[in-house]
């Protein structure tokens, strides 16, 4: 199905729908349902399109607050079609992971390691999938906090091949030392570094995640470092990153990955990165693009996805991407 269009998709669907139905009127002698059940699951009229969240995470994260089922209710309640979930498995400091790997003192530590119990969460989820799978198409993925140690990169390789998510995000939330969420933009003696040091500091993180070992498909919330920085001006312009950010781009689009529209950001154009950068993204070649929310709640799900929508036509694009097992489903915008 790689590269394939959303109704060759539906087609095939609505054929496997109807034949259902014809066997069920006979067994039954009652007339077959008519084909808007099947529309009135994955088609949703107001946009006209099926609708995709692909970055939801629920209380199996750390972080996270609405249980799956939750999540799932709200999510059909919505029309959506594809609901992609990707708990957090993030080893953010290789000190801390271990101790508690190794039953040791972990309170001079700063930071957990948020990571999912990969047991608990796939078998539920593989369960709600079979469940829900007449009412939407309900994807386990993974988001996978990118770290220069190879040892902690590995053990991601563990879990992938283990469980077999069916997509991987790719993300960065902080440096080798320092994480994203407000530590690094303070300084030991109280001052805030300056801007060009602390966002310069992540794209190069970002460059560097771009070779991991682990196999993944789409990467996340590109400028993820405006999203708790103090500065009065937070935008990572492309302006004034042009270079780290023409690198990542083009390097995104030479290894075939998607780049996410995140839409956990309350600033600016409300997602990350900003409409300035899928432009360029556009410009250099690249077509593969996702919607995620960086929902925690059931609340979020699908936040600001027709400002994302207008914002992704306006500069060109024509359809979503969704990986699947290694497959990219395209869905008209």
């Amino acid at each position: 199905m790689t590269g394939q269009l959303y109704t060759k998709e539906i087609k095939k669907a609505i054929v496997a729908f109807w034949l259902k139905r014809k066997k069920s009127e006979k067994r039954r002698k009652r007339p077959a349902a008519t084909l808007a059940v099947f529309f009135e699951i994955c088609y949703n009229k107001g946009m006209g399109k099926i609708l995709t969240d692909l970055h939801v995470h629920t209380a199996f994260s750390a972080d996270g607050k609405s249980p799956m089922e939750e999540i799932l209710s709200a999510a059909k309640r919505k029309k959506f079609g594809y609901i992609g979930f990707s708990e957090h498995f993030d080893c953010r400091f290789r000190g801390r992971f271990r101790a508690l790997e190794n039953g040791e003192d972990v309170e001079k530590f700063a930071y957990e390691s948020a990571f999912t119990d990969a047991d608990r969460y796939f078998s539920r989820g593989r369960a709600l999938q079979k469940k829900y799978a007449k009412k939407l198409t309900v994807l386990l993925g993974a988001e996978m906090g990118f770290v220069e140690d190879l040892d902690m990169q590995e053990r991601y390789c563990a879990v992938i091949g283990e469980y077999r998510p069916d997509f991987v995000i790719n993300s960065v939330h902080k440096t080798a030392e320092k994480s994203f969420y407000k530590e690094i933009y303070k300084n030991p003696d109280g001052s805030v570094p300056p801007k060009a040091e602390v966002y310069g500091a992540y794209f190069e993180t970002v460059e560097k995640s771009l070779d991991a070992i682990y196999p993944y498909d789409i990467v996340g919330h590109l400028a993820y470092c405006a999203r708790y920085a103090p500065y009065e001006d937070r935008r990572a312009a492309y302006a004034d990153f042009k270079d780290p950010i023409d690198r990542i781009l083009k390097k995104i689009i030479a290894k075939g990955k998607i780049l996410e529209a995140n839409t956990s950001y309350p600033f600016g154009d409300g997602f990350l990165p900003d409409s300035e950068v899928f432009a360029r993204y556009y410009e250099l070649g690249g077509r593969k693009v996702s919607f995620g929310s960086d929902a925690h709640a059931k609340d979020r799900i699908g936040d600001k996805r027709e400002r994302v929508i207008e914002t992704f036509k306006e500069i060109g694009f024509t359809h979503l991407t969704v990986p699947v097992r290694g497959e990219h489903i395209l869905l008209e915008i």
